[in-house]
């Protein structure tokens, strides 16, 4: 019998050399993160205009950051956790771009406690569940956060998951965020689908509420690591 799987992002979302592997198995797929920039203060604006390193972990983030700096002839230094957002954030225009060893918030973040950044202000940009679900240690003085978006599922979205929750049996599942993994055990929290996540520490999360969970290896690209892992027995 052939594997069902479901994924917590759009079709059109994903590579097309990932979704031609995952349209040839039964997936489905629903966004889960629906993502909106906060409307910010002046003050905020400032904060963020001023600071020598932006830090985000988003592309989302680059995005809400970008009007700030579209007729600025100088724009501050970026920091990312991958090559995608790298290119990204070079395509918009800001030049000097650092990235961390791996894809993950603690890997940015030993970058950026290197002695060399002790004097630079550095921000980190991040949503509004950040700090639930990745608490961000803000123990060096020359480090502050903003909140620059927010995460919401709307109604439709959410009857959506529902109604796949009910009828399909998944044999995994990919949740590309904690917060998509939290919306679907609300929904069924006797689910008998194994996970896969996209870090170790949303992998053990997930186990810590008594559910299988894999993640892809520390270095690798997550998304295509993660759909790996999602295909691994079919």
């Amino acid at each position: 019998m052939a594997k069902k799987y479901l994924i917590t992002r759009s079709q059109k979302s994903l590579p097309t050399r990932l979704l031609t592997r995952l349209l040839q198995q039964q997936t489905d797929f629903i966004n889960l993160t629906e993502l909106a920039p906060l409307h910010l203060q002046r003050k905020q604006i400032q904060l963020i205009k001023s600071a020598d390193i932006l830090a985000l972990t988003s592309g989302f983030a680059l995005q809400c950051i970008q009007p700030f700096f579209q007729n600025s002839a100088k724009k501050p230094q970026l920091a990312v956790i991958s090559t995608r957002l790298q290119l990204l954030a070079q395509k918009a225009g800001f030049d000097s771009v650092l990235t961390s060893r791996s894809e993950q918030q603690d890997s940015l973040a030993t970058m950026l406690r290197a002695r060399m950044y002790a004097r630079k202000r550095i921000l980190w940009l991040r949503g509004d569940l950040s700090d639930r679900y990745n608490p961000l240690n803000l123990n060096a003085k020359n480090w502050q956060a903003l909140v620059v978006y927010k995460n919401s599922v709307t109604y439709l979205q959410a009857l959506r998951l529902a109604h796949l929750l009910q009828v399909q049996d998944y044999d995994k599942i990919l949740v590309t965020s904690n917060s998509a993994f939290e919306r679907i055990i609300d929904i069924d929290p006797k689910l008998s689908a194994d996970f896969v996540s996209m870090s170790y520490k949303s992998a053990h999360l997930i186990q810590s509420k008594g559910f299988n969970a894999i993640a892809p290896k520390q270095g690798q690209q997550r998304l295509e690591a993660a759909v790996k892992l999602l295909l691994t027995d079919s």
